[in-house]
């Protein structure tokens, strides 16, 4: 502080402060510029000051190349730098660090949410600064892998719309494993959890595997199972994966809500083979025609 002290002694403490050696006196300069930390967080200007100011006038001046090199290694180590970004004539292949505003901005996410993260097994930050989004700094190796398992995830309303089916449904499948969740610390709770994209695009491929046709004879909605058979979605789902139950979807798009599957099928898998006792309605509908037809064929011996 230029106010409080001399030229003269602002020297001589900044020779101490060199005689110390590199690492003081860069955990020195990162110190002080947390201490004032303001809304852009921990940067290359509140970090280094005119130190950097010169040597960015100094860029082509190999007399000044060693300070360049230092800084830039130190600032390859603490600053959030992007791949390709420049720094006194340097730049990184590959990022090293994110602040939660980088990754954030990268990933389509708020802040505060990967804050959530970290601390967990997945994302272990080091040496955080919560002060501001800008100046809490990852390791980008540790949470890239998870944003991006979460960028491309889908929340329980997209699964619905994706695979044709409600939210009980869906937690059905995951309690039987058919989809799984990203587990992303205190970010994603029970009650909003995000489903691994890879389990619902594998459903569906299994659904546009199916066969597409006329719905006809014996053939039922798919998740109406429970209420016409007892049979569990997932259940009959994995049946049918088995080739145990025949299904057939409607030409469109393939979802759930499309499918239809074999009754006779589901019958004999729960050991019903025998008809007896069903309504003459309820044969009508499997024999698509009416009650009436179905007591004409009765009286006929048929």
């Amino acid at each position: 502080d230029r106010n409080r002290h001399s030229v003269s002694e602002l020297k001589r403490k900044g020779f101490e402060l060199l005689s110390l050696g590199r690492v003081a006196l860069f955990e020195h300069l990162e110190r002080q510029a947390r201490n004032f930390d303001g809304a852009r967080g921990l940067t290359r200007l509140s970090k280094y000051g005119r130190l950097y100011v010169l040597m960015r006038k100094e860029a082509a001046d190999p007399v000044w190349a060693p300070i360049r090199e230092a800084l830039w290694v130190d600032a390859s180590k603490t600053l959030p730098l992007a791949a390709g970004e420049d720094f006194l004539g340097y730049s990184l292949e590959r990022r090293l660090l994110h602040s939660l505003y980088s990754a954030a901005k990268q990933y389509g996410m708020h802040p505060n949410t990967i804050l959530k993260m970290i601390g967990t097994d997945e994302a272990v930050a080091t040496k955080v600064h919560r002060s501001s989004y800008h100046s809490t700094v990852i390791p980008a190796e540790e949470i890239e892998d998870l944003l991006e398992k979460l960028r491309l995830s889908y929340s329980p309303p997209e699964v619905c719309e994706t695979l044709g089916m409600n939210i009980r449904t869906v937690t059905m499948f995951r309690g039987e494993g058919y989809l799984r969740t990203v587990e992303a610390g205190l970010a994603f709770g029970q009650q909003r959890p995000r489903y691994v994209a890879e389990d619902v695009n594998a459903i569906k491929r299994n659904l546009e595997a199916c066969r597409v046709g006329r719905i006809r004879g014996a053939y039922r909605p798919f998740l109406d199972v429970f209420r016409w058979a007892r049979m569990k979605t997932p259940e009959a789902y994995r049946l049918m994966l088995e080739g145990k139950i025949a299904s057939v979807r409607k030409p469109g798009d393939a979802r759930f809500d499309t499918l239809y599957i074999d009754y006779w099928d589901v019958m004999r898998l729960l050991g019903r083979d025998d008809v007896a006792g069903i309504p003459l309605s309820e044969a009508g509908k499997l024999l698509g025609t009416t009650g009436l037809a179905v007591r004409s064929l009765i009286e006929h011996g048929y």
